[in-house]
């Protein structure tokens, strides 16, 4: 299975063009959140048991060592549904600007 999670809190021509791209992707499930909560049961139930997740892309907006949801910063509660569906081979992405940029990031 292959996820496109986007920031649902964005608004304006960023906000629209998630929207846009997550629906010209075909065979992959879109989900839309405001918060990380809100997220991480999302992706939770989307993920069916016995099928593995094969890819995860985060779309928002992110600072060094942190990616974002509605300006705040990811949650254990997110990160554990992110453990628990993630196969070795799985592909996590958080596509936000900065989240991995310097010290904090690495």
């Amino acid at each position: 299975m292959k996820i496109i999670l986007y920031d649902a809190s964005q608004r304006g021509p960023l906000g629209w063009s998630w929207a846009a791209y997550s629906r010209v992707r075909p065979g992959w499930k879109v989900i839309v959140a405001k918060s990380w909560d809100e997220a991480s049961d999302r992706v939770f139930n989307a993920v069916c048991p016995g099928t593995r997740l094969n890819e995860l892309q985060a779309w928002g907006h992110g600072q060094p060592g942190e990616p974002l949801m509605a300006g705040k910063p990811i949650d254990e509660i997110m990160l554990n549904v992110i453990y628990s569906l993630a196969v070795p081979d799985s592909l996590v992405w958080f596509r936000m600007c900065s989240v991995f940029f310097g010290e904090k990031g690495q």
